[in-house]
């Protein structure tokens, strides 16, 4: 808990861009969300309006069954007794520090800042955009530190499959 409460990624738009609602999910109690409906599947984007940095989730007793049911390689590390909390919170410490280094390289190369909503849209769109060769110039070091970022986020943050 005090981890979740530290870190937020999953809250933030650092791991996810969307959490796709269940049918069991109560529509009526999470209407404080922008919901989005593509093809009967409801989402909403992130970063989530009802996380709190300092508090953590503000809705945490109808937060949805997605939210209810993730947790994150780190955690499940910690709760397996794998990792201290200590390294825990330093891993976590060290994922902002990549964070904040993406989104300043990104900026300093004049990235479009509507990639910057969340951190996940920024490594997407840069990702994706990796394979055209003209374009490469335009990000320069932002490629590299996006990258190292991502590998960050894979090995201690993203399952490699969500929860059942």
């Amino acid at each position: 808990q005090n981890l979740c409460l530290r870190c937020g990624f999953c809250c933030d738009g650092t791991i996810f861009m969307k959490v796709q609602l269940e049918e069991q999910d109560d529509a009526g109690k999470l209407s404080l969300f922008q919901i989005t409906s593509v093809q009967g599947d409801f989402f909403f984007q992130q970063p989530c309006f009802a996380f709190d940095q300092i508090k953590g989730c503000r809705i945490y007793h109808i937060r949805p069954i997605k939210c209810r049911k993730f947790s994150c390689k780190l955690l499940s590390q910690l709760k397996n007794q794998e990792l201290t909390f200590k390294k825990a919170m330093a891993l976590t410490e060290r994922t902002r520090q990549l964070k904040l280094a993406l989104f300043k390289e990104a900026a300093r190369h004049h990235i479009d800042k509507k990639f910057f909503l969340n951190t996940r849209t920024l490594v997407d769109h840069i990702e994706s955009d990796l394979p055209s060769r003209d374009r490469k110039h335009n990000y320069g070091d932002a490629r590299v530190r996006c990258a190292d970022f991502s590998a960050y986020l894979h090995k201690y943050f993203v399952r490699d499959r969500p929860p059942e």
